[in-house]
């Protein structure tokens, strides 16, 4: 899911794994080239979860067409 503020110059993609298993190496569709932040996972350490690594908190994004979208990043989705 892609959210843009009102002036559509910064978006959040929230991104769910709602299975018990981690998906490594886990591409998805981003809109915009550049690089991509992890800020927010639940399954950090910090709030009771397993603490998987999701490979790096910066991922830049890649000239791979995903999901409909010019660019894509990949990661492991805890």
């Amino acid at each position: 899911m892609v959210r843009f503020d009102k002036k559509r110059s910064n978006m959040v993609i929230a991104i769910s794994n709602m299975t018990p298993a981690p998906r490594e190496g886990y591409r998805i569709g981003v809109p915009e080239p550049g690089n991509y932040h992890i800020f927010f996972n639940t399954d950090s350490q910090y709030y009771w979860g397993s603490d998987y690594s999701t490979g790096n908190d910066v991922i830049a994004s890649e000239n791979i067409e995903s999901q409909g979208k010019p660019q894509s990043i990949c990661f492991n989705l805890p």
